[in-house]
C-alpha cells in the first residue's frame, strides 16, 4: 500500500485545526498523481519560515533552536555545521548541567 493511501486511526488535528485522516489531508496534498510523478515543476521553500512552524518554542529558546538548524540546513552542504562542530551550541546545552 502506497503512503498517500494509508489512513490514520485516530485521526489527528493538523496546525490550522483542522481533523485529518491521511498524509495528503494534513499536508495539503496531493502531491504526486496516479503515477506517482511530482505535480509541481517548480518547488520552493521561499515562502515557508521555520519559526512560524515551532509554536512549541517561545522566546530565548526559539531563538536558541532557529539557530541551531540554521546552521544544519543549508543548501550548499559545506556551508552545514558538522555534528562535531554543532556539539558546543548553547540550544544542545541549554539544560545542561553547569560545570564548575
Amino acid at each position: 500500500m502506497e503512503a498517500r493511501s494509508w489512513k490514520w486511526e485516530p485521526p489527528i488535528e493538523n496546525p490550522d485545526g483542522r481533523v485529518c485522516t491521511s498524509v495528503n489531508e494534513y499536508f495539503g496534498g496531493p502531491f504526486f498523481d496516479s503515477h506517482g510523478k511530482f505535480l509541481y515543476k517548480d518547488p520552493t521553500l521561499a515562502d515557508l519560515n521555520l519559526g512560524d512552524n515551532t509554536p512549541s518554542l517561545q522566546g530565548e529558546e526559539k531563538k536558541l533552536f532557529l539557530e541551531f538548524v540554521g546552521k544544519m540546513l543549508r543548501w550548499v552542504p559545506e556551508d552545514r555545521l558538522t555534528a562535531r562542530d554543532l556539539l558546543g551550541n548553547p540550544w544542545l546545552l541549554r539544560d545542561a548541567p553547569s560545570r564548575r
